[in-house]
């Protein structure tokens, strides 16, 4: 016979004969059970809320200001936690699933009454679907609170797409006005190399019919400056244009 010690007087379990305790309905093991998803739920969640705060004030820098060098490298810090959390909550919810679908394990979990179960009166073949219905629901609660988290989770995800797509855009555009500028100052550049071109031409000391001329220097001045105006209407076009 099986006995349970109970205040340190040896207590004889009902039989069949006896009614089995209303806490067999939703034992201690269940109770205990609903603790620890319910602390490890709340943890998860208020980890979300964090990572929630922590990338919507680092979007909104994003938008406000232009990016750093660091600032792809803190996206980046970002987006592993996040994914880690993610991957969490799929484990979690792929347990659970499991649990729910498997009849077996559903009623392995009933520690109480699996121990009533092997009372002498009281050992009966139970159906393969005979299991708590309280358990159940305890744990689609909870798979509906991890679905929860998970949409909330891919929001959070999404946001750091936009943001790293926003980030990338800036960047692309920041580079695209660096080549321009490069351009425009290519463009000066060539006007000005001319005009010392022409005036390192004449400033030589060799001979030629150009100093004999009355309108030689007329005409070197006015193709300087035309080369000078003509690059600088040139690099003003192009800075209208695409900047």
């Amino acid at each position: 016979m099986l006995f349970v010690a109970t205040g340190g007087a040896a207590v004889v379990p009902p039989t069949r004969a006896d009614s089995v305790p209303t806490f067999v309905q939703f034992p201690l093991e269940c109770g205990v059970l609903e603790i620890l998803l319910s602390t490890a739920v709340g943890m998860m969640a208020a980890e979300l809320e964090e990572m929630d705060r922590t990338v919507e004030a680092f979007n909104v820098a994003c938008l406000e200001h232009h990016p750093k060098p660091r600032t792809l490298h803190d996206l980046h810090e970002l987006k592993e936690p996040v994914d880690g959390f993610m991957d969490r909550l799929a484990n979690t919810g792929k347990v659970l699933e499991q649990l729910l679908n498997s009849s077996e394990d559903m009623r392995g979990m009933e520690l109480t009454r699996l121990y009533y179960s092997l009372l002498p009166d009281e050992a009966t073949e139970r159906d393969e679907d005979d299991y708590n219905p309280n358990l159940e629901i305890m744990f689609e609660y909870f798979d509906q609170e991890l679905d929860q988290m998970t949409q909330r989770a891919s929001k959070v995800q999404r946001v750091l797409a936009n943001a790293e797509r926003h980030i990338n855009l800036k960047l692309s555009l920041m580079r695209s006005k660096f080549h321009i500028f490069d351009i425009i100052s290519g463009i000066l550049g060539v006007g000005i190399a001319a005009g010392n071109g022409i005036s390192g031409i004449f400033g030589m000391n060799l001979r030629s019919d150009l100093e004999n001329s009355k309108t030689s220097f007329l005409l070197s001045v006015s193709a300087i400056v035309l080369l000078a105006a003509t690059s600088v209407l040139i690099a003003w076009y192009f800075r209208a244009r695409y900047v």
